[in-house]
């Protein structure tokens, strides 16, 4: 049997000849994440307050409730493959440190009952409902983890993740606090390395630089989230507007490997961090560049005025490239940072070449309102390489999008499998999203044995995703064998069976290069795709010796070799980084100190203080929103230094930046209090609240209950 593949002839699927493992990880790294499903328009009740047993676990439909029972229902091929892991908010506000774990029984009526206010019990029953769901575990989104009073070496809040991890729990996603490590730091004391812990760092912006112009991400800002990287298991590219996901997240993924490289770090800051990076919802550069993933999309029908899932790209008929970079990570796993041979980062490699993706927003398609209106645009390399010794060489060739390409990932893991990936693009002038098809030729340097192969017979494995002109491996060498004694073979990573396709391919240069047009990626990559689904493909093609079960009548390839061009000189390496300024001196003593407050009304639900701060060192100006009890701080400015102070929870929590200089907290309607430490702060000193500092100050302020004004 025998089917038309565009023109090329392929065998058909043999049975039985998968070369995707049929067992998922034991302990997912990627998840799936149930934010953006809560926010879905529709929903009522909506946003944080759609969560618990009903929204999860429902099995007939509820009103008010699109897809009602999201656990059950979505993702049933991958879901094996991922965490499920509950957004905000699952458990009893407002939190306090006791209560930080317990789940609202109002929520969560199944699990809760007879456990007469133990956590524990009710979250291990939760992870017996999710697992029974046939997810791969269960993780916990937290705002803002509270650390306990008089306890500075934290050893309740350990005791408390002990807990989780005794329940079955798998990952917290620690939402933007914790910068310095110390949670990750206590869950591997406390849990064996049971419990892995998730942070964020937001530029502020769910955008990179200067939207009008490049839309680059800054170095500063790149540094920090290598530092953090070195700090935390996972680390998360968000904030993101849909439409633009994919260069924002590359260019954080691309540049934070190359801060990492450039660092010359031989071990994380925090023992035991893993130091994986996950670029939110984009699954295939995930599954290029050896990522996780932190799958938000649901299936739910698009909405126009859903500010998080919009625009031509139709995330939510994207549902097959879960199940095909999730399927991948069973060939080729997560690397986190120290994940090549010998505990390095591995070689990394950015074109120097940026392409740029431009799109005009509206309303409808993000809640930053300073979009609205705007051509909003974002870069990132061209090309980005993990574990490789040369950049992809890439040629236009759609006849589409004349001389447009996809951005293009591509990685060697640890274990010997390649992967390259070609990324749509958003060009305004084309409409908005599109998947332009390039010519890509990877260089896979040696033709390493594969450590784990998926098959006695496997000489070699490659995961081609997204659509393509056509695909070109080239090794150092010739794959051992040769061409004429391999039998090479294409499965769709959503499917069950290979197909052997070795008449439609070719072996060039001796054996050291294949080549396989896009027809065979395209067509088979997608062949077990679901209906209605859009998914761009995502094949493994794996190269093996034996002919086991290849049809009698497959025949020899026809297939012309191309012209394929020679490695490119790796790219000259950027100058090494100015060396870090000497910090200011100390300011004046302090003699006197004027404290005044207004508020200014912004919303029914969020107003903000401004509050100017007057004394002989200089002015300082913090402006905070208070919504209930989350406060955010920023801009605060210290001796005429500009500096980013985002404070998030109701009982205040170190700021982010490096220059950490407040401590922002809600003392009654109208009064945020401050006061002021003379002297120096030395890094890793730590606040009254028990935080380090990363960096050392001259001097700083933080907050402290004072008489109000």
């Amino acid at each position: 049997m025998w089917f038309w593949a565009t023109g090329l002839v392929v065998a058909s699927a043999v049975a039985n000849r998968s070369f995707v493992p049929t067992t998922a990880p034991v302990s997912p790294i990627s998840y799936w994440t149930t934010w953006y499903v809560q926010n879905y328009p529709t929903n009522s009740p909506g946003g944080n307050k759609a969560m618990g047993d009903t929204q999860l676990f429902a099995k007939t439909p509820v009103p008010g409730c699109p897809g009602c029972g999201w656990a059950t229902h979505f993702f049933p091929d991958a879901r094996a493959d991922m965490l499920l892991v509950l957004d905000d908010t699952w458990f009893i506000k407002p939190s306090f440190f006791e209560n930080q774990w317990l789940l609202d029984p109002a929520l969560f009526p199944q699990e809760t009952a007879g456990t007469h206010g133990n956590w524990t019990m009710a979250m291990a029953a939760l992870v017996a409902s999710t697992k029974a769901a046939g997810w791969g575990g269960l993780g916990l989104w937290h705002h803002a983890l509270d650390f306990a009073t008089n306890d500075p070496h934290n050893i309740q809040l350990g005791v408390q993740l002990a807990g989780l991890a005794d329940a079955g729990v798998a990952h917290i996603k620690v939402d933007g606090t914790d910068l310095v490590g110390d949670v990750t730091a206590l869950a591997h004391n406390y849990t064996g390395d049971r419990l892995r812990v998730e942070h964020k760092r937001s530029p502020g912006t769910p955008y990179n630089g200067d939207f009008t112009t490049s839309g680059r991400a800054s170095a500063p800002y790149l540094q920090d989230l290598a530092d953090l990287t070195l700090r935390t298991d996972v680390l998360r590219t968000d904030d993101i507007v849909c439409q633009m996901s994919i260069p924002t997240c590359l260019d954080r993924f691309a540049g934070t490997l190359m801060a990492l490289a450039g660092s010359n770090a031989t071990a994380p800051i925090v023992h035991g961090a893993d130091g994986y990076i996950a670029p939110q919802d984009e699954a295939y550069m995930a599954a290029g560049l050896g990522g996780s993933l932190a799958a938000m999309r649901h299936p739910l029908p698009q909405l126009v005025g859903d500010s998080r899932i919009n625009g031509n790209r139709n995330l939510t008929s994207r549902i097959d490239e879960v199940t095909r970079a999730t399927r991948w990570a069973r060939l080729a796993p997560p690397v986190g940072t120290f994940g090549y041979p010998n505990g390095t980062q591995g070689r990394v490699l950015l074109d120097p070449v940026a392409l740029t993706d431009s799109k005009v927003l509206t309303n409808q398609d993000s809640w930053d309102s300073k979009l609205w209106g705007k051509t909003v645009r974002q870069g990132a390399p061209a090309r980005t390489t993990r574990g490789l010794s040369h950049l992809p060489c890439v040629t236009a060739a759609d006849s589409r999008y004349p001389g447009v390409t996809p951005w293009v990932v591509a990685s060697k893991h640890p274990n010997g499998a390649v992967a390259v990936a070609a990324l749509g693009r958003t060009l305004e002038v084309h409409g908005g999203w599109i998947m332009p098809r390039a010519n890509i030729t990877v260089f896979a340097d040696a033709p390493t044995p594969l450590l784990a192969p998926p098959s006695p017979d496997a000489a070699a494995v490659v995961g081609v995703f997204g659509a393509v002109g056509a695909v070109t491996i080239v090794w150092e060498s010739s794959v051992r064998g040769g061409g004429a004694s391999l039998t090479v073979w294409a499965q769709d990573l959503a499917g069950g069976s290979a197909v052997d396709v070795t008449g439609s391919v070719a072996w060039c240069q001796a054996g050291a290069a294949l080549f396989v047009p896009g027809d065979v990626i395209n067509s088979i990559g997608t062949s077990a795709r679901h209906p209605g689904d859009v998914s761009d493909p995502g094949v493994v093609l794996a190269v093996t010796h034996a002919k086991i079960g290849r049809p009698r009548s497959a025949r020899s390839s026809a297939v012309a070799c191309p012209v394929i061009p020679s490695p490119p000189a790796p790219p000259v390496p950027p100058p090494p980084s100015p060396p870090v300024p000497p910090p200011p001196p100390p300011g004046p003593p302090i003699t006197a100190m004027d404290l005044n407050g207004t508020w200014v009304q912004q919303s029914k639900s969020t107003p903000s203080i401004e509050m100017t701060v007057t004394n002989g060192g200089g002015d300082v100006t913090i402006v905070g929103h208070d919504a209930g009890n989350w406060n955010t701080g920023t801009g605060v400015i210290l001796d005429g230094t500009t500096i980013d102070a985002h404070c998030i929870g109701p009982h205040g929590f170190a700021t982010h930046q490096i220059g950490v200089v407040a401590w922002l907290q809600r003392n009654g309607d109208t009064a945020l209090q401050i006061s002021w430490k003379d002297g120096p702060l030395q890094s890793g000193e730590r606040l009254p609240d028990g935080r380090r500092l990363r960096q050392p100050l001259a001097w700083a302020p933080w907050i402290k209950k004072l008489p109000t004004n």
